[in-house]
């Protein structure tokens, strides 16, 4: 839990001594804490030894009163510049010297700030290093204003810069570059204020009222505005074909894309372009004008087109050959199934009936007209007309 800040108070310092509270101390407390002591020992006329005395007692601090006690005759005889060295040294931390030279290179100009107002507020800083090796020089105070000033307000210091660096007294000088700064500020306020004026005046302006009619780029029936050289109603698309149109071009080697006559390609091939809007339609009478004008390439393009239609007409359609009926193998002939008799028997009575009978000739056949077609067709066995001859073996198995 972070302690409360030590508070100064000072009603009457003509007739009483300033009484200090218990609670955190910083450096800036016990520079002000030793100005009201100063303050109370010059409009009391009181001597050092009793401001000292005076002082130490109204620190209600438990630090300070213990130390007061373990060393009292001393510290009663120190000088107030002497004490306030002493209490920084038991109150402070051991780096204060530092931080308080970290606030002051922190310190910039800020945006809309005066240059005196940053000069104070470095000075603020400055003064709670008296007395100590870190208090900064008037040199080492303009250098660290000249670097940490607006950029704007270093520009117009920088046109005026022989004359400010010639200034010796701080004092003098800050005031100079204060001039400067208040050149910088009234032309940001004229800008500002214009900037402001034109956004009132864009403010407070009726929104500008448009139809929906009047919307080029909504109605579709109105051209554009960058179209209003063009006549009314006029598209950059060619009127649709008619089946008249579309017969003539097929039948003069004409192209439905680019609709020109005896041209000798199609639209697919990728070789032309959509015609023009006020292209003519094609008729006989653009036909005829057509076929009196062809180039010499044209014609002998139409001629061989033509011959290639009257061979292609001409030419006789191949004749397709009858197919062969199908097939049909051999019936093998019905063996008797003979009782009593060996398998062997019988396969061999069957093999002699076939020797006896001979070889079958086309004679034989029921088709036999189809050997006169052609060698193509190749008649088909017919079985015996003839049983076999039942076997007259009496052999058993």
């Amino acid at each position: 839990m972070s302690v409360p800040r030590a508070t100064i108070t000072n009603d009457d310092p003509a007739k009483k001594c300033a009484r200090v509270s218990a609670g955190a101390f910083d450096a800036a407390l016990i520079h002000d804490m030793f100005e009201a002591f100063e303050e109370h020992a010059d409009l009391a006329s009181v001597s050092n030894a009793k401001i000292v005395s005076r002082a130490v007692k109204n620190i209600k601090e438990p630090a300070v009163v213990r130390w007061l006690r373990s060393d009292k005759e001393r510290i009663l005889k120190l000088s107030l510049d002497a004490l306030k060295q002493e209490l920084r040294a038991l109150l402070l931390d051991p780096d204060w010297e530092a931080q308080v030279l970290r606030d002051i290179r922190h310190t910039h100009q800020e945006e809309n700030q005066a240059f005196l107002v940053f000069y104070h507020r470095l000075c603020e800083f400055n003064r709670l290093l008296e007395d100590t090796s870190s208090y900064l020089t008037d040199d080492e105070l303009r250098a660290h204003m000249r670097a940490s000033m607006l950029d704007s307000t270093r520009t117009l210091y920088d046109e005026d810069a022989a004359r400010l660096n010639a200034l010796d007294d701080l004092t003098a000088w800050v005031k100079a570059v204060e001039t400067v700064d208040k050149k910088r500020r009234k032309d940001e306020k004229e800008r500002n204020d214009a900037i402001a004026a034109i956004l009132a005046k864009q403010r407070q302006a009726p929104p500008a009222k448009r139809s929906r009619d009047d919307d080029d780029s909504r109605n579709p029936k109105k051209p554009r505005a960058d179209e209003n050289t063009r006549p009314q109603g006029s598209t950059d698309r060619p009127k649709p074909l008619d089946d008249a149109q579309r017969a003539l071009l097929d039948a003069n080697h004409g192209c439905r894309k680019c609709c020109r006559l005896f041209v000798f390609h199609r639209g697919y091939d990728n070789v032309c372009d959509f015609p023009k809007t006020n292209a003519k339609p094609i008729t006989e009478k653009t036909v005829a004008a057509a076929k009196a004008n062809l180039t010499a390439e044209q014609r002998t393009k139409l001629a061989a087109a033509t011959k290639s239609a009257t061979a292609s007409k001409l030419a006789p359609v191949a004749s397709v050959a009858d197919p062969a009926p199908p097939q049909t193998a051999p019936v093998a002939a019905t063996v008797p199934v003979q009782r009593n008799v060996s398998r062997s028997a019988a396969v061999a009575a069957v093999i002699e009936d076939y020797k006896d009978d001979g070889e079958w000739s086309s004679s034989d056949s029921e088709n036999s007209d189809l050997s006169d077609r052609g060698p193509q067709y190749t008649p088909t066995p017919a079985p015996p007309t003839r049983a076999p001859r039942r076997s007259t073996s009496t052999s058993r198995v």
